[in-house]
This record gives structure tokens, C-alpha cells and sequence, in this order.
């Protein structure tokens, strides 16, 4: 396959005089070329060179798992482009017109990608590829050593003249053909990139079209129960949320990476910034593990209340999915979006829709800071299940560490340079999550899908207090009694911002404020002072849970109280039944 780029036997020197002719390739000559015909054709192209290599990754996973599962291994539609030989052994292949088939969906997803950088940046691979032929050509003929000594302008002529063919259709079919090249060594490079990850069969099924996209958002609208959303209320995870939210991440004394310290009841331990490749990798070279924790530290900085609404956001979807603490979840990033209340632009009249890309540049930001966060608890309260799946009415403490989430499948567009859009991902939660997600150590809050959507800058105060009231509210719920009252220093800690006796009235102000429109918004009933002291920090106030979150808590406390009922007569009937045992044995040794 022949590369576009400039060979290595070029000298150094001419380089220089190829990238003013690039320049001048891409600015003047190869915009009229470079149309909406053009790009169809080439998308079109790298589709159809794409499709075989998918089609061989996806045909070799179905065969091998054949034998155990037979064509229920791959999804409905893509059985009839199947054909199975059964002897002497069974093989696979792909009907001559499944290349066809699948063309049309990769094209589509090519050409759907924000693609006006790739399409620039192909511009400038057509242009190096012109001005390296044209180079080669002219140091054949005249000879290495003329062509250095031509001047400047007299050298860029000479390759502009070899690379822009005098007649424009000779061009057009100069420029296509290095199209057509290029599209070729994208596809290779894209299929190797698939296949090194370990791209799984519902990967390949999106990105050959053998499973329907289902609408952004459309899944959304059964999550959202009484404008709630489940996430997990466990002390450890309600600390992670406030040290993501508060950016509590430090340095400490011999620890390479920022340090978030859990301080909870029944949980003690630390967060860490720590990239994956410490999971792989734990001795890694000195200067390097210098370079990876510069990075960490950089993320540090970033950290924001958009992080916490990830990991709410996460942990929703996927409580709303999951079976079974082994499955992954689907997530979407438009769908990320979307539950933060952001509104796709419409598309029409020439105009892309969707998403801003500040706003997907911005949540992609946000999943990679959870990526990196590695759990350390070194005392973590969980409560074992017995072998009749029953939980254990004592909890144990117990050392886990483990990432607080893992990503493990990756879905998205292809870019005309080869590079990758991320849509949408599989992940799961780590061990240290797990315990508390799924089964009987389950512990969940209804989260008011308000605290997702506050703006992560301007209404901080709205957004930590929701989540704040959230998992108290949870708390209460094993009592009933939702009117503990809160005093005001505690609610001030909670959005963070301790007492500051210089600005008392204004932390009043912004705290009755914050109230009001948490009420106004549904996350509260309502507020009142219980107590109103003229040091007015220690003043109390009453804050109502909605009519949602008390409904949804007298069920789960009147399950609870069945169950409990429940267990308490099979314990009971079981006692009975060890004394008429006993009763019995004693009955025949007395008469034997």
C-alpha cells in the first residue's frame, strides 16, 4: 500500500520548500476538488474498505462460540448474511452481498461525525501526497543536486506545476485516486485499532447496523420516576460525591496522587486520581510515573460539580439496567446530556444538530476523571449473605479497594482522519460500589433529577444541597421521621461553604435563597426555621422531603416490615421445630 507522506530519502532541506507547496495545495488548488460530491465519494469508499475487516472480526468471535451457542451467538439480523458449511466441521461465511449490506450504516456513521477538522485534515494528508509525488518526479529528472540548487520560488513552481495538472479533470483524477489510497490505509488502521482493543460482539453489531440506534434520550423517560432517579446512597459513595463535588483532592506526604480522605460512620478510606495503567503496571519507571502523576494533578484542577452529576448519572443508569452485579450498562453520552437537562440544537437549512461540542468536551472530561479514581477503603461496613441468600443482620468491616467505575466497551463514528467520536460506552461499577448496588447489601436514595440539571457553576448551592438532602432523607426513612431539624452550620458545610462571621447576612441571604428554589423546583415540600437564634449559625430549620420521596419510602419501610415479619416467624417456627425434635429424642431415650 503506498503511504501518503514524504519518503525518508528526501533531503531535510527540501522539506521546508514541500510545506509552503502544501500550503498553497491546500488553500488554492484543492477546495474546488474537495466538494460534497467529493466527500460522499470518498466516505463512501472508506465504508466499502472498512466493512470486510469488521465483518472478519465479527465472523471469527460468532464461530467461536459456535459450538456452545450456536446462531443465537449473533444478533437476528445478521444471520441471514450467514452461510454455515457443516462438515467435516462447521464454518462461517459472510453472502457475497453482505459487504453491501453493512455499507450503507458505516457510511452513515462515517458522514454523521463532526467531521469538519477531519475533513481538513484530509486535505492535508491529499496535499502531502501531491507535493511528495510531485518531488520525486522532479528529483528524477533533474537530479538530486539540481533540484537543490533551484531558489525557492523557482522550486515551489516547478512542484506546483508537477502536483496541479493542467487540465482540471486530470487533477480531479489525481486527487481521487490519492482518496482512494488514503481511504484504503484508514480502514486498515481503524480495523487494527478495533481489533487490539478487543472490540465485543454488541460493539460490532452497532457499528455494522445488525442492532437499531435507538433515539437519543428515548430510554430516559421510564428512568425518571416522579422527576427521580435511584443512585446508590452508601456512606463511602455519599463522601466520594462530596469530595468530587468539593474537590477535597490533596497532596500527602509520599503519595504520588491527588488524595480525597472518606471520613464516614461506617466507612473509612481515600480516593486517589490514579491512572489505569498503575492497575497494569504498578512499577512503572520513576520518570514516568512522574509524567502520569502531572497529568493527575492537572485533572485535579478540573474537578468540578459536573463530576458528581456523572457519577449520580452513571449510577442511575446503570441501577435502571443492570440484573445482576456482573452486567454492564449502556450509556450514551447524548443521553448524559440530556438527564443534565441540555437541549440538542435542531439541524436544517445547512445546520448540523445535536450537541454543543463544548458540552461533549465537557462530559467526556468528566467520565475520564471517574475512570481515574481509584478507591482505597480500609474500612468498609458490608453485610454478608448467608448461603440461602439472606443477608447477614451484623455487618462486617472489610479492606477494598478497587476503581470506582470501569468503562469497558467503547461505541462511536470514525472521523475522516481515522480518528474515533466517543457516543456511547459499556461500564460497570467497581467492588468497593458493588456491594451496595445490587442484592441484599442494596442502598439506595431517590435523587431529584434537579441536582442534575442546576448549572455546575452558577448554582453550586442548589445542586449540593439536593444531593445532600437526598441521602439524609434515606437516612430518615428507616425512622419516618423526616423533620430532625438541621442546623444551619451543618447545611452551610454541605454546600461548602463553612461560616464566615465577616459575611454572615450574605451566606443568609444566598442560603434562604438556595431554599426557595428548591422548593420552588420541587426538590423540598417545604422549609421552616424550628428554631431562630440571634446567632443565627446555630439556628435550626425544618426541611420537608417531597410527596414522591415519602410515597416510594413508606412502601420500601413497609416491605421492610413484612420481611421482617416474615423472617421472624420462620425463625420462630424453626425454633419450635428443634424442641419437638429435642422433645422427641428425649421421649426415646427415656423408653429404650
Amino acid at each position: 500500500m503506498r503511504r501518503c507522506a514524504p519518503v525518508p530519502e528526501i533531503p531535510p532541506g527540501l522539506f521546508h520548500r514541500l510545506e509552503s507547496v502544501q500550503a498553497r495545495l491546500v488553500q488554492e488548488h484543492l477546495p474546488d476538488v474537495l466538494d460534497a460530491v467529493c466527500k460522499t465519494w470518498y466516505v463512501g469508499r472508506t465504508a466499502t474498505a472498512l466493512a470486510p475487516h469488521l465483518l472478519e472480526l465479527y465472523r471469527r468471535q460468532v464461530a467461536d462460540l459456535l459450538p456452545t451457542q450456536g446462531l443465537e451467538a449473533c444478533t437476528p439480523a445478521a444471520r441471514p448474511l450467514l452461510s454455515i458449511t457443516p462438515t467435516p466441521t462447521v464454518q462461517l461465511s459472510w453472502q457475497p452481498t453482505a459487504v453491501e449490506t453493512v455499507q450503507p450504516t458505516l457510511a452513515q456513521e462515517l458522514a454523521a461525525s463532526d467531521d469538519a477538522s477531519g475533513w481538513r485534515a484530509i486535505a492535508r494528508r491529499v496535499a502531502i501526497d501531491l507535493a511528495t509525488e510531485a518531488l520525486e518526479t522532479l528529483t528524477q529528472a533533474q537530479g538530486e543536486v539540481a533540484v537543490q540548487a533551484l531558489s525557492t520560488a523557482a522550486c515551489e513552481a516547478a512542484l506546483l506545476a508537477l502536483a496541479v495538472a493542467p487540465d482540471p479533470e486530470q487533477f480531479r483524477a489525481r486527487v481521487y485516486q490519492c482518496l482512494a489510497r488514503l481511504a484504503r490505509h484508514i480502514a486498515v488502521e481503524r480495523a487494527t485499532t478495533i481489533e487490539a482493543r478487543g472490540a465485543s460482539l454488541l460493539e460490532l453489531e452497532h457499528l455494522l447496523g445488525f442492532r437499531d440506534p435507538v433515539p437519543a434520550g428515548t430510554r430516559l423517560a421510564p428512568l425518571l420516576r416522579d422527576d427521580h432517579v435511584t443512585v446508590l446512597s452508601a456512606a463511602p459513595y455519599q463522601a466520594l460525591r462530596e469530595a468530587l463535588a468539593l474537590n477535597t483532592f490533596q497532596a500527602l506526604e509520599g503519595v504520588s496522587w491527588p488524595t480525597a480522605l472518606l471520613h464516614a460512620a461506617v466507612a473509612r478510606g481515600a480516593a486517589q486520581l490514579r491512572p489505569l495503567l498503575c492497575d497494569t503496571q504498578p512499577d512503572m519507571a520513576p520518570e514516568e510515573r512522574a509524567a502520569w502523576a502531572t497529568r493527575m494533578w492537572q485533572q485535579r484542577a478540573e474537578l468540578s460539580d459536573l463530576d458528581a452529576d456523572a457519577l449520580d448519572a452513571l449510577c442511575a443508569l446503570w441501577l435502571y439496567q443492570a440484573r445482576t452485579p456482573q452486567e454492564d450498562a449502556l450509556a450514551e453520552i447524548d443521553e448524559l446530556l440530556a438527564l443534565r437537562g441540555l437541549h440538542a440544537k435542531q439541524g436544517g437549512q445547512g445546520r448540523r444538530g445535536g450537541y454543543e461540542p463544548e458540552q461533549r468536551t465537557a462530559m467526556l472530561q468528566a467520565l475520564a476523571h471517574l475512570q481515574n479514581l481509584w478507591l482505597d477503603m480500609s474500612a468498609l461496613e458490608v453485610y454478608d449473605v448467608t448461603p440461602n441468600g439472606k443477608r447477614r443482620r451484623t455487618p462486617t468491616r472489610q479492606a477494598v479497594q478497587s476503581r470506582a467505575l470501569t468503562i469497558t466497551d467503547l461505541f462511536g463514528q470514525t472521523r475522516l482522519d481515522g480518528g474515533f467520536d466517543l457516543h456511547k460506552f459499556l461500564f460497570r461499577p467497581g467492588t468497593v460500589f458493588a456491594h451496595f448496588l445490587f442484592g441484599p447489601g442494596r442502598q439506595t436514595a431517590l435523587l431529584a433529577v434537579r441536582a442534575l440539571r442546576y448549572d455546575p457553576y452558577r448554582q453550586t448551592w442548589e445542586k449540593r444541597l439536593t444531593r445532600y438532602l437526598s441521602w439524609q432523607w434515606r437516612c430518615a426513612a428507616q425512622t419516618g421521621d423526616y423533620l430532625q431539624p438541621f442546623t444551619v452550620t451543618t447545611l452551610l458545610t454541605a454546600v461548602g461553604s463553612p461560616v464566615h462571621r465577616r459575611r454572615l447576612t450574605r451566606q443568609r441571604e444566598h442560603l434562604e435563597k438556595t431554599l426557595d428554589t428548591i422548593q420552588h423546583d420541587g426538590v423540598l415540600a417545604t422549609w421552616q426555621y424550628a428554631q431562630e437564634l440571634a446567632d443565627w449559625p446555630k439556628s435550626t430549620l425544618l426541611l420537608e422531603p417531597p410527596e414522591p420521596i415519602r410515597t416510594q419510602y413508606e412502601r420500601l419501610a413497609q416491605h421492610e416490615g413484612e420481611r421482617l415479619l416474615q423472617s421472624v416467624l420462620l425463625q420462630g417456627g424453626k425454633r419450635l421445630l428443634d424442641l419437638e425434635v429435642s422433645l422427641q429424642e428425649v421421649h426415646e431415650v427415656k423408653f429404650d
